[in-house]
């Protein structure tokens, strides 16, 4: 039995090698071959990826419901995403000249102000959001 195995496996490697080694065809057929390899592991590598990424915010999602988001330091790209939807996104007036920029939890404001009120109103609206250590308003009024 050990014999038929043997010479079976042989057998495949010798077909395996004529038919990718062929003088007329061998060279297409390797190349197709390493294609639909690479092909392979690019796809397995995005599969990987994206359940990385699905992984990842699982768990940042439930470290975010363990420990309390106040005593949480957030990234800055974090705290900006969390200033422009909750307080520069319900602004009722317009506010798309106001440049908002964030460093170590210091929200800045820049740009030109058209109307004190409501820059008031959106310097107090950021202060509210959690996580925003001060509002620096480098306003310049018109």
């Amino acid at each position: 039995m050990r014999r038929l195995i043997t010479r079976t496996t042989w057998a495949t490697v010798g077909a395996a090698s004529a038919y990718l080694f062929d003088p007329v065809s061998g060279r297409s057929r390797r190349a197709r071959l390493i294609d639909q390899a690479r092909s392979k592991i690019r796809r397995e590598v995005d599969k990987l990826s994206k359940r990385y990424r699905y992984e990842k915010g699982r768990a940042r999602g439930a470290l975010f419901e363990i420990i309390p988001t106040e005593d949480f330091p957030a990234s800055d790209e974090d705290l900006l995403q969390k200033v422009r939807s909750e307080a520069v996104g319900t602004m009722p007036g317009s506010v798309s000249h106001v440049s908002v920029s964030v460093d170590d939890g210091v929200v800045y404001l820049a740009g030109v102000s058209r109307d004190q009120a409501l820059e008031q109103e959106l310097v107090d609206r950021i202060s509210n959001v959690k996580g925003v250590r001060a509002v620096r308003d480098l306003l310049v009024a018109v």
